[in-house]
């Protein structure tokens, strides 16, 4: 079958790109040129090409508007201590035994917060995994740990561009959808809780038996943001050096928390996401400016560039955000939204939905949404493709929008980082120096699609 052909194709080029350490929008963009090569053999003009790559970029527009304000608020959150304050108040919260359930509750109130799991990874990912290593705890759990709690809020935060868009491809509403997913979480997060104790007293006994080695004999500590800061502390805890790095660079009173603050009691009143943002970026910017003392005219380069901090300590530490930053992912949306286009009318797909339809007789649809999510993972190597693929996969077996928007939340949105070679898992794995056998404990991102799979057998 040409379609599989193809397919096959373009996963070897996403492939060697992850493999190789190579933008995978080159892969991307090679595929772009593939399908529309396939959609020109079918007879199509390549102005009914461009039409279709169109189609697709329509469906995400106010998606891409999104970026730029989540640019702006990760930018400004640095700058106004907000996201420093979190760490700060959140690594007084921590201790040995119970370092891996804490640090997944820490990044998963990160992530719900900021509603990106990169972002998580490289901020509260990296400060827990220092702690970790400071207090002996077993770098597999953690770093299992810190993969799932990055992605609990990327799953279900209002700011979360993979929520914001199986929204959009759904058309369906953001808030009904984040209800659906916080009732279809409850019994997956508290067996991930019970679970992540558990690991953290089996880690603490043996950090007892076997006490890590001291900084300077050995002992490797976390991805290369983490050394920096520990290079650069004046104590030899991770914990401790961090936290003194943030009180001594920012004011970290109470203040500083409102605009996350706003992001918790604006959704509840189902502000609109963009509305809603916009207000928090107001509250920070002024923050920034009354509180720590940003210069009024560096507020503009702060939004374009992000936050980069003189000390290099505290850049490595908190700097990033800004508008360019979100540059990479808005690419790859924008790519991967093309094919949606492409895929759609020259009904590239058929084939393997009517499968999905078979399988869906047999294992529910919930479960033919799981194999679809887990194949276009496995072969998509990023999130926002596979969120694409599964949509357009499953659009047809799965009529119930609402239905089809939560099985993808619980699998396409959520499998993609437990995939070695997806960008999903290297990013936050390269961010925290954690090793990729740890992606075997991020247990709380296999129970919530098991879970759910079980449940609907049940009911049918």
């Amino acid at each position: 079958m040409l379609e599989s052909l193809l397919l096959g194709v373009f996963s070897v080029a996403l492939l060697g790109c992850v493999l190789t350490d190579t933008s995978i929008l080159f892969a991307l963009t090679f595929g772009l040129a593939l399908f529309s090569g396939y959609a020109l053999a079918k007879g199509h003009t390549m102005r009914d090409v461009f039409a279709m790559w169109w189609s697709g970029i329509h469906t995400i527009l106010p998606i891409l508007v999104t970026f730029v304000l989540i640019g702006c608020i990760t930018a400004f959150w640095r700058a106004g201590g907000t996201i420093p304050a979190i760490v700060a108040y959140g690594a007084a919260l921590v201790s040995p035994s119970v370092m891996v359930l804490a640090t997944f509750l820490l990044c998963a109130l990160m992530s719900v917060l900021t509603g990106t799991a990169f972002g998580t990874g490289a901020t509260m990912g990296v400060i827990c995994m220092t702690m970790a290593h400071g207090v002996g705890a077993s770098e597999l759990f953690v770093g299992g740990a810190i993969v799932a709690g990055s992605y609990y809020g990327d799953r279900m935060s209002p700011m979360s561009t993979s929520a914001l868009l199986v929204a959009t491809l759904t058309g369906t509403d953001i808030y009904q959808n984040l209800k659906a997913m916080l009732r279809t979480a409850i019994v997956p997060t508290i067996l991930a809780c019970v679970i992540y104790l558990a690991l953290g007293y089996i880690g603490a006994a043996s950090a007892v038996l076997q006490p890590p080695s001291p900084r300077g004999e050995g002992h490797e500590v976390a991805g290369g943001v983490a050394q920096t800061i520990l290079a650069t502390s004046t104590t030899d805890l991770a914990g401790n050096a961090i936290t003194t790095l943030f009180t001594q660079s920012f004011d970290l009173s109470f203040v500083t928390l409102l605009p996350a603050l706003l992001i918790v009691v604006l959704s509840l009143f189902r502000w609109h996401v963009q509305r809603m943002m916009a207000a928090s970026i107001v509250a920070a910017v002024i923050i920034a400016v009354a509180v720590q003392g940003v210069a009024p005219l560096d507020l503009p380069r702060i939004a374009v560039f992000g936050y980069a901090p003189a000390d290099p300590a505290l850049a490595a530490a908190i700097g990033g955000g800004g508008i360019l930053s979100m540059g990479r992912v808005t690419a790859i949306v924008g790519l991967s939204s093309c094919y949606a286009g492409l895929f759609e009318a020259t009904g590239f797909l058929h084939a393997f939905t009517e499968r999905i339809a078979q399988l869906a007789t047999r294992i529910t649809p919930f479960g033919s949404i799981f194999v679809a999510g887990l194949g276009t993972g496995l072969v998509a190597c990023n999130q926002t493709l596979s969120i694409l693929l599964t949509h357009d996969l499953c659009k047809d077996v799965v009529r119930d929008k609402a239905q089809l928007a939560i099985g993808i939340e619980n699998t396409a949105v959520i499998l993609s980082p437990v995939i070695p070679w997806s960008i999903a898992a290297a990013v936050p794995l390269t961010a925290t120096g954690a090793p990729t056998a740890c992606l075997a404990f991020a247990v709380y991102l296999y129970l919530l699609p098991v879970w759910n799979w079980a449940v609907a057998m049940r009911k049918r």
